[in-house]
């Protein structure tokens, strides 16, 4: 599992802890080392911009049934005060 992957790709801190729930192992990659691989294979990059769009539907449709199929306007009045909470 690819973890952290759109806070690397954006030089931003991972917003949660993972806890393990058994052994495991993790491989550490330096950020600038994972662009210079994107970079010199376009696919990778393609791949990985998939990965990421993949998630961003599934966090959309989680967030639709999380919020009771809030009306677009009331989305909207929520996107706004985040962005405003954000400053």
């Amino acid at each position: 599992e690819l973890v952290a992957l759109a806070a690397v790709l954006a030089g931003t801190p991972f917003p949660v802890t993972l806890v393990a729930q058994g052994p495991a192992a993790t491989l550490h990659i330096e950020r600038a080392a994972f662009i210079g691989v994107l970079r010199r294979h376009p696919e990778a990059a393609i791949g990985i911009a998939t990965l990421l769009s993949h998630r961003l539907n599934e966090l959309f449709h989680y967030l639709e049934h999380a919020t009771g199929g809030s009306t677009l306007p009331e989305r909207v009045q929520h996107a706004l005060q985040r962005m405003r909470s954000r400053r």
